[in-house]
């Protein structure tokens, strides 16, 4: 284990992908202290390399981070949400492991907190979608192709409602990928279903019952009847609420999968963990510091398989899941924003090999977001992540 605190870097979200080209995921972090992405490049192994730190600009704060090709180079991209400079910022990657100095997208008077990035309109080309603050809205980039962008397009999700975390998804098998939120402020999700010449029908809206204040949301088959089903972490109301779909846009009433005094769910990812072919869930308390994954039995109902103990007062921020040592077998990465780290776990659903490793932020950095890719064609998976100062 490699472990040694530094104060005020503030890991906020991760990404991972193959930076570099080597087969091995790597691994981004957005820090928020320090106003910087970090990149770790993996050695294959399950370790990695010193971080590789770029400037997101004085004070911007990056809250998000994400790794596609912009520019249809073949060679991955970082992209950010500078929360405080109002901005989105972009790393072109040469493939190696190495970024180009950042360039900037104007998102106006609203601070971007969440990004993510798709072709929308099925054109070849990546765009950017963003969620603000406070502005309550989502702006959506399209792409030219050539790492330059169209001037955004915004949609209103209502007063107050906070949207705070984003999935794409073709929910009525229309050919259409829709847009899926979740609204912190107004305990709902809200659901832009798409349509042509680049445009999204008007919101429809499901609640998460009232004061649930929903943090993150993921969109999968989950029972295996070939219709897309939501769920959602409700911070508030200490539950996980999944939403089954007929595969026409609508959806069952909410199913309810666990409900504890003790149980703060923050963020929310999904990977089959015990290579059964299933969807299992994993969940971060940032309250508690702790990690639970959820055993799915294919039917849309899961069982809790085990609890991680992540360090105390660490709240971890972010969560990312690849297979870092090269095994077939899921391992899982997390920011923790206030001890300032990531904390990797190794075979993590094999319990009893479970191997931690600590990795710090940067001095100053609070790291926000983390991904992952393979920075340097070295077909090894490297690290990334943003901090902001």
């Amino acid at each position: 284990m490699k472990s040694s605190i530094i104060s005020n870097s503030q890991p906020r979200s991760v990404a991972v992908g193959d930076l570099n080209n080597d087969n091995f995921k790597d691994i981004v972090v957005a820090n928020s202290g320090t106003s910087n992405i970090g990149i770790f490049l993996s050695n294959g192994n399950g370790t990695f390399q010193n971080q590789k730190i770029y400037s997101t600009g004085l004070k911007s704060s990056p809250h998000s981070i994400v790794i596609d090709d912009l520019n249809n180079d073949s060679f991955l991209d970082i992209v950010v949400a500078n929360f405080y400079t109002n901005s989105i910022g972009i790393f072109f990657g040469y493939g190696n492991g190495k970024f180009k100095n950042e360039i900037n997208i104007s998102t106006g008077s609203s601070h971007p907190l969440f990004v993510k990035t798709r072709d929308l309109n099925k054109d070849n080309f990546i765009d950017i979608i963003v969620i603000n603050y406070p502005t309550n809205n989502i702006e959506i980039f399209y792409g030219f192709g050539n790492g330059s962008f169209e001037d955004r397009i915004k949609y209103f999700l209502g007063y107050d409602s906070i949207p705070y975390d984003l999935s794409i998804e073709d929910l009525n098998e229309d050919n259409y990928l829709d847009l899926i939120i979740v609204n912190y402020g107004t305990s709902n999700i809200s659901i832009l279903f798409g349509f042509t010449n680049k445009t999204f029908l008007n919101q429809i809206s499901y609640s998460t019952n009232h004061l649930s204040n929903p943090t993150s949301i993921i969109v999968k088959d989950i029972n295996n009847d070939n219709y897309l089903d939501i769920i959602v972490a409700n911070s508030n109301l200490r539950n996980i609420e999944i939403f089954f779909g007929y595969g026409n846009g609508t959806f069952q009433k909410q199913v309810l999968l666990e409900t504890s005094l003790n149980f703060y769910p923050k963020y929310l990812n999904i990977d089959d963990f015990n290579n059964d072919k299933i969807w299992d869930i994993v969940i971060v308390d940032s309250k508690l510091n702790k990690l639970y994954i959820f055993l799915g039995f294919g039917n849309g109902r899961f069982e809790k398989f085990t609890t991680y103990d992540i360090f105390l007062g660490s709240n971890p921020s972010s969560i990312a899941i690849a297979d870092f040592d090269n095994n077939n077998q899921s391992d899982i990465v997390l920011t923790n924003f206030d001890t300032n780290n990531l904390l990797i776990l190794i075979n993590y659903s094999s319990k009893s090999s479970i191997r931690q490793i600590n990795y710090d932020a940067e001095p100053s950095s609070s790291t926000n977001s983390i991904q992952i890719a393979d920075l340097n064609n070295d077909h090894i998976i490297d690290l990334v992540y943003r901090s902001e100062s």
